[in-house]
């Protein structure tokens, strides 16, 4: 745990001074592998060292060049956890002050383990009105509550870091010498040669995609190469920059078995059902506790049934499924159409209470598969991608940035391996929307060394993006949008959006306020009245078949901006 003492005395930019000399690093070890491919391997190319020792010193070479760029992957991915976790830690550390300030101002003390008490001397005036002790009252639990959240916050992204970390630290290999006596070492024989089949986990898209295809393709049967991916499936399915109808392969497999072992474990639960005496409150809470656990499995197993009924479904558009895992709140990634051979690519990425159940994968596969299905998006070779992959906080959680954060790394290696596994013959037309809290991941991801890497952004029923501008989210303004449209980001909120009364607070200004520099096209009034808990109605009609909104975003994702239509309310 966090004490309060030491989230005081942090230095949440030393974070990003870290990132950025990480960062250099990995740039300087590009520029090394970049001269080590052109200045050598190249020559050898067009050289003329034939024969054995040529071609062995060729796939030296090669196998060298990747872990230049493995090695660089991993290094860039340190560099982006820390700058995350510096964000993390800046909101946490805000919310502290911020409640220290409430402290003084109300003449409350606050305990060096966080305990909030009066100070009488300081809170006269206050004791002395009638409504003095309540309001003091009511100060100090306001107090006490931002002060536990900040702390929650900070220790939450301290694991989440050293957990990230902790896995991008290669394993030191074992000396091979250690237990050999001096006068033999000599005679020790040299480690093995590492296995060409090793799967590269954390590594960039583009190495991944040159491993798969210089180091698996190239080197198996088909029959082989079929049992390859069965046998590590969970592995090959979770890797970007592996193809993806080879990750929708690898991903059913990966299915079938998570269906069979969430079945075990609910049958498993169920039949050791704690007795319950309702006059003991140990009996009762066992009791819910064990009722929670089957909740959340019989959820996760509702989720993983929904996504077979929707790859089992005959006919078009066909499903991908590129990943699924049951981790936490549960996870999965489900394409319309195959992204890897469409001329438009758009990926959607869902807001607050995204987990693996029926109902989330269920409606935003229908969504993807809504905006692949209407014109003009229809008829101009369309994949749609459902990117449900990121732990997405809940309601409490949705003020804070931290989600965002740790999800920004993950969206972009996702994109950026869409980009390599693409079909070379076809230049793609890539954009991100994000719905809701789903906004806030791609502002967040815009800061990410690189960017987003996308041709368009859309962001729909958005409480803000954590940028001021549209301009800051750095997207490219080529080619031109026609009059009246301006750049390449783009937002839109129904009317009777619930959403509209969570902007300008947290997650900076309204994406649809004209000063924020968007695009704001026309998504008409929504379906139903506004409604406060914001999980049905408005909130989650962008997608409604044949509604304005729907065949906007399937023009902007297809590229046909002169058929978006402008939003029609005053500002």
């Amino acid at each position: 745990m966090v004490s309060l003492e030491q989230l005081l005395s942090l230095r949440p930019d030393s974070f990003g001074a870290a990132a950025s000399a990480w960062r250099g690093l990995a740039d300087s070890l590009a520029k090394h592998g970049t001269a080590l491919r052109t200045g050598i391997r190249e020559q050898l190319d067009h050289g003329s060292w034939a024969g054995h020792a040529g071609e062995s010193a060729r796939s030296h070479l090669d196998q060298l060049h990747a872990q230049y760029r493995r090695s660089e992957s991993r290094l860039n991915s340190i560099a982006g956890t820390l700058h995350s976790a510096g964000g993390g830690l800046t909101t946490a550390q805000s919310a502290l002050n911020q409640a220290l300030g409430i402290a003084r101002q109300a003449g409350l003390d606050v305990g060096r383990d966080g305990s909030v008490s009066w100070n009488l001397a300081r809170s006269v005036d206050l004791l002395t009105n009638p409504t003095g002790p309540a309001t003091i009252g009511r100060l100090a639990g306001q107090v006490s509550g931002l002060i536990s959240q900040s702390l929650e916050h900070a220790a939450m992204v301290d694991n989440q870091t050293a957990a990230a970390l902790g896995r991008l630290t290669p394993q030191a290999a074992p000396d091979p010498t250690k237990d050999v006596p001096e006068r033999e070492r000599d005679r020790t024989p040299e480690p093995s040669a590492p296995d060409p089949w090793v799967i590269p986990k954390g590594s960039a898209p583009a190495a991944v995609k040159d491993w798969w295809d210089n180091e698996v393709v190239k080197t198996m049967t088909p029959a082989q190469l079929d049992a390859y991916i069965k046998e590590h499936a969970a592995e090959i399915g979770a890797l970007d920059g592996v193809p993806c109808a080879v990750r929708d392969q690898a991903n059913r497999y990966v299915l079938a078995d998570l269906r069979a072992q969430s079945r075990a474990s609910l049958d498993e639960l169920k039949a050791h059902e704690p007795q319950v005496n309702w006059w003991d409150w140990n009996s009762r809470d066992s009791h819910d506790q064990w009722q929670a656990e089957v909740d959340a499995l019989q959820a996760k197993l509702g989720g993983l049934d929904a996504l077979q009924a929707r790859l089992d479904r005959p006919g078009d558009p066909p499903a991908l499924l590129l990943g699924v895992d049951t981790e936490r709140q549960g996870h999965a990634i489900v394409a319309i159409n195959d992204p890897d051979k469409a001329k438009n690519v758009a990926t959607l990425v869902p807001g607050i209470k995204t987990h693996l159940n029926a109902g989330c994968v269920n409606d935003y596969a229908q969504a993807s598969e809504n905006m692949v299905n209407t014109e003009p998006a229809r008829g101009a070779n369309t994949a749609v991608i459902a990117w449900m992959d990121y732990d997405a906080p809940d309601e409490a959680g949705a003020p804070f940035s931290d989600s965002a954060q740790h999800a920004a790394p993950d969206l972009n290696q996702f994109t950026e391996g869409l980009h390599v596994t693409h079909d070379p013959a076809v230049k793609p037309h890539l954009t991100l929307i994000g719905h809701s809290y789903g906004s806030t991941v791609l502002g967040e991801a815009s800061k990410q060394y690189g960017g987003l890497g996308v041709d368009d952004v859309v962001a729909i029923g958005s409480p803000g993006m954590d940028v001021n501008s549209a301009a800051d989210l750095n997207v490219s303004q080529d080619p031109p949008t026609p009059p009246p449209w301006r750049g390449h980001v783009w937002a839109g909120r129904n009317t009777n959006d619930v959403i509209q009364w969570g902007t300008d607070t947290t997650h900076g200004p309204s994406t649809t306020d004209r000063s924020f520099g968007a695009n704001v096209f026309d998504t008409g009034w929504g379906s139903g009245n506004v409604s406060w808990d914001g999980e049905v109605g408005s909130h989650m009609s962008y997608w409604n078949q044949h509604s304005t909104s729907l065949r906007n975003l399937s023009a902007i994702i297809s590229g046909n901006y002169s058929d978006v239509t402008v939003e029609g309310r005053p500002d």
